[in-house]
Formats: structure tokens, C-alpha cells, sequence
């Protein structure tokens, strides 16, 4: 059986490893920063909050909570 990675020289793989996960945690630095504005006291975890709202009015008091700013970062 081949391993998944073998197109990879394994000479490079812990460089690329390194690379991969430096990126990752400059992403996820960049979507906290992101998040920011969303988080509220009805929408406590931000974006997350409003993505696991259970009901519809829950969800519109999530929305109802952030501003014309806060929206766009959502939107986007």
C-alpha cells in the first residue's frame, strides 16, 4: 500500500508540514480578529453563535444584536 503522501519528496514533507501550519494559524489569528466585532451578549461565540441558533427568533435577536458594521463582517 502506498502512503498518501508519497508525491511529496520526504526530504520536504516536514518543511511543508512547518509552512502548512504556520499558515493555518495565521488564518485562524485572522478570523478571531474577524470575530470581533460579532461577538454580543446575545451572540456570545460570534458567528458560531448565530450558526447554531436554534430557533428563528433566536436568530433575529442575534442579528437585531449586531450593527451595520458587525453585519458586514458577517457577510463577508
Amino acid at each position: 500500500m502506498r502512503h498518501p503522501l508519497d508525491f511529496i519528496p520526504s526530504s520536504t514533507r516536514k518543511k511543508i508540514f512547518f509552512g502548512l501550519l504556520i499558515w493555518i494559524l495565521a488564518l485562524f489569528a485572522l478570523f478571531q480578529v474577524l470575530n470581533l466585532p460579532l461577538t454580543t451578549t446575545d451572540a456570545p461565540y460570534g458567528i458560531v453563535s448565530h450558526q447554531l441558533a436554534w430557533n428563528p427568533e433566536k436568530s433575529r435577536a442575534i442579528l437585531a444584536s449586531w450593527g451595520t458594521r458587525a453585519s458586514l463582517f458577517a457577510a463577508f
